[in-house]
């Protein structure tokens, strides 16, 4: 679920959001997004389509998951395909680079230099 803030007189921001199945906050202090547990959450959202036999034809779903409760009721079912970011990053940096000179990239995050 999405936590909203009113701002100003018409507008409402994200603020944070609350596990669907068991009501986890990402939120910081003073109800700001402070860290990133705000990303580690599955948000669903989808309408079912005509003809459909378990949900209704034209309804729209919505749920979000933080990280545990994604493991737990999504986890059996998972397909899992290691390092795929950083193997996405070498593809596009190697793509961008000089055919003469391939840039290299850590797979260690912290091992990336600091700006």
């Amino acid at each position: 679920m999405k936590i909203v803030r009113l701002v100003g007189n018409e507008s409402c921001r994200v603020v944070g959001l609350r596990c669907d199945r068991c009501k986890s906050d990402s939120r910081g202090h003073n109800n700001l997004v402070e860290n990133f547990r705000t990303f580690e959450y599955l948000q669903i959202e989808f309408v079912a389509g005509y003809w459909a036999d378990v949900l209704d034809d034209g309804n729209k779903y919505d749920c979000d998951l933080c990280e545990q409760c994604v493991k737990t009721v999504l986890g059996p079912y998972l397909r899992c395909e290691e390092d795929y970011l950083w193997r996405q990053m070498q593809r596009f940096q190697t793509s961008m680079a000089p055919s003469d000179e391939l840039l290299q990239i850590p797979v260690d995050p912290l091992a990336w230099p600091r700006t």
